[in-house]
């Protein structure tokens, strides 16, 4: 299960990045959440003007929070090398699974959920995926989120400088 996106014109800095990436590892965390699947691994893909990197995430058992692939985005971007623009970036998760099977010694952070994040899957499983998120991604979500599949994935994305936004 993945998520993909190319992104608008101009986007070179890892704040920008960094934006996109949280956008997309909340949308894959939810879709992971509603089916439900959980998964052990995570890659990664950044691909720019010229050549692209891939970065992996492998953890001790499977899972779908969005906390924890955002902690992982989180330490990820500033070691990305960006020399020129990005172009694309994808999120995968592999190995899936639909339970965990847990080991009596792991820690239990990765699949257990506390009652605020039980609260917010159960509202936004009800009410729509949006319903409750981080703010940082109310203003991105709005704009990289296109119903109409023909159109550019950025449409809308750019940012408009009389606006303040999250790159900002």
């Amino acid at each position: 299960m993945g998520h993909s996106k190319i992104l608008p014109p101009g986007v070179n800095s890892a704040a920008r990045l960094m934006a996109y990436l949280d956008a997309m590892v909340f949308k894959l965390a939810y879709r992971m959440q509603l089916q439900p699947y959980y998964a052990p691994e995570f890659f990664c893909k950044i691909a720019f003007a010229q050549g692209a990197v891939a970065y992996q995430l492998n953890l001790p058992q499977p899972t779908n929070q969005y906390a924890v692939l955002s902690q992982w985005m989180k330490a990820l971007v500033p070691h990305v090398p960006i020399r020129s623009m990005v172009r694309r970036v994808q999120i995968n998760a592999a190995s899936l699974t639909q339970c965990v099977q847990r080991d009596l010694l792991e820690d239990e952070y990765l699949s257990s959920q506390s009652p605020v994040d039980q609260l917010v899957a159960h509202v936004n499983a009800r009410f729509g995926r949006s319903t409750i998120m981080p703010a940082r991604l109310t203003h991105l979500l709005e704009r990289i989120q296109s119903t109409n599949v023909i159109s550019p994935s950025w449409k809308g994305g750019v940012p408009n400088p009389g606006r303040q936004t999250i790159w900002d």
